[in-house]
């Protein structure tokens, strides 16, 4: 009983010692921050490249567009088809658009997909995307490039059900802003 008085002051004691100091951030905490807000400039930044990009003039150098790919399978088998595009110039890279289309045995389409590669010398290439499945028609990429390369590919293996599979993309688009030499 004669203690009652001192459970109290303890218990609001204890309550009060485990509320962290105003503007502290646990250690660990620090690091999920700081990674946000470098997330949230690349976002913003890139956002405001999109605003004054332009649509990239491009010359096919090989392959075809539309890209299509039409296999029949019933097992292990990777098809690929690539095209590969001349801007010209340097380009910063901010976006893409494109049409695609893909089927397979009874709508199975897990293993259809595409990749888009850039390269200032048409010789090493850097992956700037990669879907898998069909159903893209916009993204956003970041890269730095005066060739890109479209890249399709069926991969099957024998878990995946026997028949045709479609795939085909055209109307592709690259937009960025020119690199000016000086």
């Amino acid at each position: 009983e004669k203690y009652k008085g001192l459970d109290r002051f303890w218990n609001r004691f204890e309550t009060e010692m485990a509320k962290p100091a105003p503007g502290y951030v646990p250690p660990n905490e620090e690091e999920k921050v700081a990674v946000a807000k470098q997330k949230q400039a690349k976002e913003a930044e890139l956002a405001r490249l999109k605003k004054i990009s332009k649509e990239i003039p491009m010359k096919l150098i090989s392959g075809k567009m539309p890209l299509a790919i039409d296999t029949i399978t019933s097992g292990n088998v990777t098809q690929t088809n690539e095209t590969t595009i001349d801007l010209g110039s340097n380009y910063k890279v901010t976006s893409f658009s494109i049409n695609s289309f893909c089927s397979g045995p009874e709508g199975f389409i897990k293993p259809i997909g595409f990749s888009i590669y850039l390269s200032a010398d048409n010789k090493s290439w850097e992956r700037v995307f990669t879907s898998s499945g069909c159903y893209h028609s916009s993204d956003s990429i970041s890269g730095i490039g005066r060739y890109a390369k479209l890249v399709t590919y069926i991969t099957t293996n024998q878990h995946d059900p026997a028949g045709r599979y479609r795939f085909a993309l055209s109307n592709f688009r690259l937009y960025g802003i020119e690199i000016k030499k000086r």
